[in-house]
């Protein structure tokens, strides 16, 4: 064990001098002080590894200044051990209740002195390594993180204008049936990348906990019609009917996030109801809140593995029924962005011609005259 700093806490000078021999004896570095005043200014200039503490002291007892010392220090980064007359148990068990870490009655037995000091600088050496690899670990992931980040950014804006560029040579190659089949495959690898693009780069947001939200009024119809706008194309190609039954209402969410949770369940109804089949979006309002409901014609969610939805890397035996890509992280995002609205998401299990998500919001004619905080 490498040399320890140890800091020795005593009134009576001759026990004081006593420790701090025996501390240097064992081959640490013993530093000493008269009372707690005097012992948590030491703390202040100096790092120390261990603390050996006095409980009766005249002005501020060990007691104290171990209460004050755990609101600056936890027991991991500085363990103390209380120096203890026989005659005192009560404060013992008060001291420990405080936060030290054991304690050793006076006067010290030689070995038993050696062992208890050893063993707690060994648990702080244990805990100083651990703490230096999360440290590492932590420090790895955030280069990853921004890696990954700065490499998603710099790829969504050439496959969204590669998207572009595909729509408009499919307006120009109309009537040519062989090129037209050559774009739609080459719209849906688009499509496909720029998806999960997209949920790498929200699925960090919300790991970081750098899901910003700023709710207000939203009407939901207008956000509807533009994700479904947006997604005509990708409907289209599948030969997916859409029907928008969405009344006209306002609810109180982050428009942004609204749009994302939309775009992500109408998406994922477009990959998993089969060609020509319909995809339907309804809302109702519901004590108070609103429901919308996006439902496909697939398979839906094998009972058995309900409770594996919204989970990060989620798989399901369910898949798209046209080849269509998945991350598994597009229901955990709806959550997370769901949760940072203050709203809910949840599979309705009793619809039974298909998969039926519907997330919750709530209804801005019921919402009271101060708006929720968020």
């Amino acid at each position: 064990m490498s040399k320890a700093r140890i800091l020795i806490v005593e009134d009576n000078h001759v026990n004081r001098d006593m420790y701090c021999h025996m501390v240097t004896a064992m081959g640490h570095t013993p530093s000493g002080a008269a009372d707690g005043e005097a012992g948590l200014e030491l703390l202040e200039k100096k790092d120390f590894d261990l603390v050996l503490l006095d409980i009766m002291m005249p002005g501020m007892t060990g007691l104290e200044m171990l209460k004050i010392l755990r609101e600056r220090v936890d027991m991991q980064t500085l363990p103390v051990i209380l120096l203890s007359a026989l005659d005192s148990p009560e404060d013992v068990a008060k001291g420990l209740s405080f936060g030290a870490n054991d304690y050793m009655t006076k006067p010290a037995n030689l070995k038993v002195f050696q062992r208890r000091v050893e063993n707690q600088l060994s648990l702080k050496q244990m805990s100083d390594e651990r703490a230096a690899m999360l440290a590492t670990v932590q420090e790895a992931n955030d280069f990853k993180n921004t890696l990954m980040r700065m490499a998603s950014h710099d790829l969504r804006s050439p496959v969204q204008s590669i998207g572009l560029i595909l729509n408009l040579l499919r307006d120009a190659l109309a009537d040519d049936n062989e090129s037209m089949e050559m774009l739609a495959m080459a719209r849906r690898l688009a499509n496909n990348m720029e998806d999960m693009i997209t949920d790498f780069l929200d699925m960090e947001l919300a790991q970081d906990g750098e899901l910003t939200v700023n709710c207000d009024m939203v009407p939901v119809l207008p956000a509807v019609r533009d994700v479904l706008a947006n997604l005509y194309h990708t409907a289209q190609e599948k030969g997916v009917t859409i029907h928008n039954d969405v009344p006209d209402v306002m609810v109180y969410a982050d428009e942004t996030r609204l749009r994302q949770v939309l775009n992500n369940l109408v998406s994922n109804a477009i990959k998993y109801t089969p060609p020509y089949t319909p995809v339907t979006i309804s809302g109702a309002p519901a004590s108070g809140m609103f429901e919308l409901h996006v439902r496909d014609s697939g398979k839906g969610i094998a009972p058995d593995e309900v409770d594996k939805l919204f989970q990060p890397f989620g798989k399901l035996s369910t898949r798209p029924t046209a080849g269509e890509s998945s991350t598994g992280l597009g229901l955990w995002i709806v959550k997370s962005l769901m949760e940072a609205q203050h709203g809910t998401v949840y599979y309705n299990t009793d619809y039974t011609s298909g998969a039926d998500f519907c997330v919750v919001f709530p209804l801005v004619e019921s919402l009271p005259q101060e708006k929720p905080a968020v």
